[in-house]
């Protein structure tokens, strides 16, 4: 799970500069078809806590659902368990 968070931020930051590139590509296609009033800039800002706090959250969960399927099958009966009873 931790290479999991771990891979999330290696493709998140990517995409963060490569959709800040975009702003700047659609920014300068406007100011050149729609004169120079029409500046777009834009750069994307996160809401750090936000992210974080959602981040914490999932894994809770994923680690939760873990433990209680972990513990229902120790205490389920392997034999009626693998014939689907």
């Amino acid at each position: 799970m931790v290479l999991c968070l771990y891979l999330f931020f290696i493709i998140f930051f990517p995409l963060y500069n490569f959709f800040n590139g975009f702003f700047d590509i659609f920014g300068f296609i406007f100011q050149i078809f729609g004169g120079s009033s029409t500046v777009i800039e834009r750069t994307l800002v996160y809401p750090w806590t936000q992210i974080v706090l959602v981040s914490l959250a999932v894994f809770a969960a994923v680690v939760i659902a873990l433990l209680v399927t972990t513990r229902k099958a120790l205490k389920s009966d392997l034999a009626s368990v693998l014939k689907g009873e």
